[in-house]
């Protein structure tokens, strides 16, 4: 995560957030992942599911004060969210 981090330093629009319960898939669990736990239905972690919400809300809200206040330039490029 290092380089990932460094890389995009000073990115307001970048969030880094570790789940260290969950798997890749955002599978909750513990020790490394099997086939066999790939294999059970399972649902992607609460936590994750809140935290994206959270994330798109908050930079949707940022998009749409940014394209209010530009709205009177015609080059603004922003369009209605819905």
């Amino acid at each position: 995560m290092t380089l990932w981090r460094e890389g995009l330093t000073g990115r307001p629009d970048v969030t880094i957030q570790i789940h260290e319960a969950d798997d890749h898939l955002f599978f909750p669990g513990t020790g490394p992942s099997t086939p066999a736990g790939y294999m059970a239905p399972q649902h992607v972690d609460a936590a994750v599911i809140a935290d994206v919400a959270a994330w798109l809300d908050g930079n949707c809200r940022l998009r749409r004060e940014s394209c209010e206040r530009a709205s009177h330039h015609p080059d603004a490029g922003c369009r209605p969210l819905g």
